[in-house]
């Protein structure tokens, strides 16, 4: 029933395709299009667009998105490029000309990630070819491939050739090992990380364990001939043979689980020739003649995409279930475009509520920083720092007009009667504060009274019915914009002036002071200053002014009460790790929580309730990101959980939960670390700058 619906709906997307085409087309995941000039296309979920990820001046041949969404492998004439589509960073060359040049394009996926992206295979003319992370090579003498399909945890690899001739390979530390071959098969389907569903043309579904000496076991007898295995979660579905000419295959679709027990889905007759299936196995993908078409395997009915000129084609990862509200430890903000105005608002989340905007900027949002008791927001709009009430339907506050237009930082003191900020002026670069004790708010709008018409006894009235997918907005916006000094018949209007005074200037040549961060019930601030080659810390006391060195770390973190958690080394030839370092016994060793090893990227840290600390500790890019726990006392740390691919996330205030994004830009996710369950949630695009509150 469920499969059912979910064609219908798929009818519906196909019917509305050629007028939402260029907005971005309602796929299960980003499509990624190779088109004859060389370029690779992305055509994005929802309201992304279609986007070019590829360099104007490499002719591309083939390629393949990475398992974090994020990372995309693309092969020239002169070899095989790493890059991350979503950053500057410089693309990293991991084979030359070895890499040889695909055999066949569009049949199959003739460059393929491991789940763990740890390597990567691609069909060479000579067979194939598989680059280790860490730079070891093998090759794949299997003559004739044009697909390749890791086992869902990267163990094996099978290799289609011409002919559905299939080759197994293990995966071993340094070397692709051949272990299987299956003579004739349309279609193979891995069951789990050793056992592959295969469909040989005498007949009947068989099993084929690897880990088991290649041991196979007869799933559906020879009685007919089935093509298109998929496994789907829970069983497989194949099309039972209804054709005699094997040249121009037709099946219906039915559904057996490993019992055994046969599911009967259509009784239709549908068209197998040149059919693969599409990600999730909810329809078919036929590529003819530089055109896709998404094909119904229920009944054979298909509707071509309206791209042209495609060479080969591949697809982005399936994102997480959605829902419309998380359930949530603790109060939770972000960025992201608004559902009405398409501008970027800042947002707040409550547990099992909608997500509201708290920003009624006319210009996107870029940074934002909450009062500690939730009830203002002052954000970067325009180049100017707003103040606004969360949930007033006033008008924001202009309190400066800013010189630079990026990396503000602004940060709410304590008791929220101060308002620190980054800035450079004439008179001077540094970090600045504004004094709001005794600034007014703009008040609350005069509702109007409007008339009501007189209505007979028992004449029934409309009510409006609330959307529950579309997020309420301030509907009340400021009446002035600036974008320079405005003028009006040559006079120029008024300009905020609330005395914004600057604390830490930019007094060294080549040191700026970018942040300063309160934490409640500590005077001093964290201060934050960076150079060409290193960050510095320090605490800055408001009230005498002074400054005390911390010293030099790649990160540094409030804890509860007076402790700080840096990340780096604490003398020259150590070690780097994670530090607990309390500010009012500066002469103390710090405490050593978690060694940081090699190649360890620390994303996020909490400090859990006994003292001891839980991290996100992400080993490679691309690279799924692991909970660790680190004792109080120094202690051995142990690995929670690998909890897959995902951008810039943040662990709850308990530990409980992670929510981060498919990308930067991209949807929010969530991770409930009790049971592994992963969703994303639904209507929010354009996310940035999640924290909590």
């Amino acid at each position: 029933m469920i499969r059912r619906i979910v064609l219908v709906l798929l009818g519906l997307v196909l019917l509305i395709m050629p007028v939402t085409a260029q907005d971005g087309i309602d796929l299960p995941a980003d499509l990624y299009l190779l088109l004859n000039e060389g370029i690779v296309q992305r055509v994005g979920l929802g309201r992304s667009g279609i986007v070019q990820v590829t360099p104007d001046d490499v002719f591309v041949l083939d390629f393949a998105v990475a398992p974090d969404d994020n990372w995309l492998a693309y092969r020239t004439q002169e070899g095989i490029t790493l890059t991350n589509m979503y950053s500057n960073a410089l693309p990293q060359s991991i084979e030359n000309e070895r890499a040889s040049v695909p055999f066949i394009r569009g049949r199959g996926a003739t460059i393929a990630w491991s789940p763990d992206s740890n390597a990567l295979a691609y069909t060479t003319l000579y067979g194939g070819r598989v680059w280790y992370k860490g730079g070891i090579y093998t090759d794949l003498l299997t003559p004739d491939l044009i697909n390749m399909v890791w086992s869902p945890g990267g163990s094996y690899l099978a290799a289609e050739a011409e002919n559905n001739v299939w080759w197994i390979f293990r995966r071993d530390p340094d070397e692709m090992r051949l272990v299987s071959a299956i003579p004739v098969s349309p279609g193979t389907a891995w069951v789990n990380d050793s056992t592959l569903a295969f469909v040989p043309p005498e007949g009947g579904v068989i099993l084929m364990d690897m880990a088991q000496g290649n041991a196979q076991s007869i799933l559906l007898p020879q009685d007919n001939v089935y093509y298109l295995p998929h496994w789907d979660g829970e069983g497989i579905e194949v099309y039972f043979s209804t054709s005699v000419d094997q040249t121009a295959p037709t099946g219906r679709l039915l559904r057996v689980l490993l019992d055994g027990t046969i599911e009967p889905i259509s009784e239709l007759d549908v068209e197998l020739r040149a059919l693969r299936w599409g990600p999730e196995g909810d329809w078919l993908l036929a590529f003819q003649g530089n055109a896709l078409a998404l094909v119904n395997p229920l009944n054979g009915q298909g509707f071509t995409l309206p791209f042209n000129g495609i060479s080969t084609y591949g697809w982005g990862i399936v994102p997480a279930e959605p829902l419309d509200t998380l359930t949530l430890p603790a109060p939770a903000s972000f960025i992201a475009i608004g559902n009405t105005t398409g501008i970027a608002q800042a947002w707040r989340m409550n547990s099992d509520q909608l997500p509201v905007t708290i920003t009624p900027a006319v210009v996107d949002v870029t940074e934002y920083a909450i009062s500690f008791d939730g009830e203002r927001v002052a954000y970067v709009s325009n180049s100017s720092l707003w103040l606004h009430t969360v949930g007033s339907n006033a008008a924001p506050l202009e309190l400066v007009r800013l010189g630079i237009d990026r990396n503000i930082h602004p940060a709410f003191s304590a008791d929220g009667m101060s308002l620190f900020y980054r800035d450079v002026e004439e008179v001077g670069g540094g970090i600045w504060v504004l004094d709001l004790t005794n600034i007014e708010m703009p008040a609350e709008p005069t509702p109007r009274p409007t008339a009501q018409p007189t209505l007979e006894p028992g004449t029934p009235t409309a009510t409006a019915t609330i959307n529950p997918n579309e997020t309420p907005e301030p509907t009340v916006i400021p009446t002035f914009v600036p974008t320079s000094t405005p003028m009006a018949e040559n006079v120029p209007l008024v300009l905020p002036d609330y005395s914004p005074e600057i604390v830490l200037p930019d007094t060294e040549t080549g040191i700026a002071y970018i942040s300063a961060e309160p934490a409640p019930g500590v005077g001093a601030l964290l201060v934050r200053s960076e150079s060409a080659t290193s960050t510095q810390f320090e605490l800055y006391d408001p009230g005498s002014g002074t400054l005390q060195p911390i010293g030099h770390f790649e990160h540094a973190q409030w804890l509860r009460g007076s402790n700080l958690l840096v990340q780096g080394t604490l003398s020259p030839g150590a070690l780097p790790g994670l530090h607990r370092i309390d500010i009012n016994a500066l002469t103390t060793t710090p405490t050593t929580l978690l060694n940081v090893l090699e190649g360890w990227r620390i994303l996020d840290t909490i400090e859990r309730e006994d003292g001891g600390i839980r991290v996100l500790v992400q080993q490679q890019q691309p690279g799924t990101v692991a909970v660790m726990d680190a004792p109080a006392n120094g202690g051995a740390p142990s690995v929670l959980a690998d909890i897959g691919y995902i951008n810039s996330p943040r662990l709850s205030p308990n530990g409980d939960m992670v929510i981060g994004l498919t990308h930067p830009g991209g949807m929010l996710v969530r991770v409930d670390l009790r049971g592994m369950v992963r969703n994303r949630l639904r209507g929010i695009e354009g996310a940035t700058s999640f924290r909590w509150n």
